[in-house]
């Protein structure tokens, strides 16, 4: 996983995605995890290029600002295989043409804001 620069501890995406990295590391004990922290942005390319280097199975960018380096990433490397989170081709987060070996990780936010917006009768 690559961090987007909010750090891995930012109590948002980047912490709840590498909290779901390690509840599948614990699930299925072939699965190995690891993270790479972006400091700035000019790290997103430079932490990919590493994993791309390791061989993983999938590398988990995260964040939309890490759109255009994974997207770049899976273009020039279409057998390796790419997710990102808060990030989709439908928010035009990703510009190009969409690249199959990116899975795009978003939230359904409207279910959560039907909860927000109840008020249940007195």
């Amino acid at each position: 996983m690559v961090t987007d620069t909010g750090g891995i501890n930012d109590r948002s995406f980047n912490a709840s995605s590498w909290a779901g990295m390690q509840a599948a590391a614990a699930a299925n004990s072939s699965i190995k995890v690891t993270y790479l922290q972006s400091k700035q942005p000019s790290d997103y390319v430079s932490n990919i290029n590493t994993f791309l280097g390791d061989k993983c199975n999938i590398i988990v960018t995260v964040g939309f600002l890490m759109a255009s380096a994974t997207e770049a990433a899976a273009k020039a490397n279409p057998s390796q295989k790419f997710a990102i989170v808060d990030c989709s081709y439908a928010s035009e987060c990703l510009t190009g043409t969409k690249e199959s070996n990116i899975d795009q990780l978003v939230f359904n936010t409207v279910q959560d804001g039907f909860l927000g917006g109840y008020w249940p009768p007195a």
